[in-house]
């Protein structure tokens, strides 16, 4: 059996509260919601047909499992930026930009002495990702959009070693996205 576990599972935590609330349909919906490249960079494609601008911010903030007592804390921002060429090259192409950076974060933890219950500091473990992704569009009898996205993941679990012979809780990568979309007028 597999193990099912995700080295950084906050990724899996989608930020766009309208596209969570659909069942999980940026993939495969066009969808105008700034957010919607994080399921698909192809969107960025198809929203650049029709918008210049657009961006989307949590304006206070967001408690993860306020239920359980918890201290956790999603905060995510995502900003597109398109132009559609129609007007310019006579053709139907469209291209977008798009930038988002979503942090979770933990809450803050009390390192105690190992002798003791005694609290000697604090940290604060988070995970985040900055994701700039970019998208080409065509409205040509049907709409094909393209896309890509670079994330820079990070996630940060502690700045001490927990133990002599261990380091620094702290991992870094980069993950790459590819999408498609394709919406025929049926």
């Amino acid at each position: 059996f597999s193990q099912g576990e995700a080295a950084v599972p906050f990724l899996l935590l989608q930020p766009s509260p309208s596209l969570a609330a659909m069942g999980q349909t940026g993939t495969a919906l066009p969808t105008e919601d700034p957010f919607g490249f994080l399921w698909n960079p192809a969107q960025l494609g198809y929203t650049s047909q029709n918008n210049n601008l657009s961006f989307i911010f949590y304006p206070s903030k967001l408690e993860w499992l306020q239920n359980l007592n918890l201290d956790f804390e999603l905060k995510s921002i995502a900003l597109n930026a398109g132009y559609n060429f129609k007007d310019l090259i006579g053709f139907p192409l469209s291209f977008g930009f798009g930038y988002s950076n979503t942090n979770f974060s933990y809450g803050t933890f009390v390192i105690t002495d190992p002798g003791g219950p005694d609290p000697v500091g604090t940290f604060e473990p988070e995970d985040y990702y900055h994701a700039y992704s970019f998208g080409l569009g065509i409205d040509y009898f049907v709409q094909l959009s393209i896309g890509y996205t670079i994330k820079d993941v990070n996630s940060f679990l502690g700045d001490f070693s927990p133990s002599p012979d261990s380091g620094e809780a702290r991992a870094a990568t980069t993950v790459n996205d590819f999408g498609i979309l394709l919406n025929v007028p049926i």
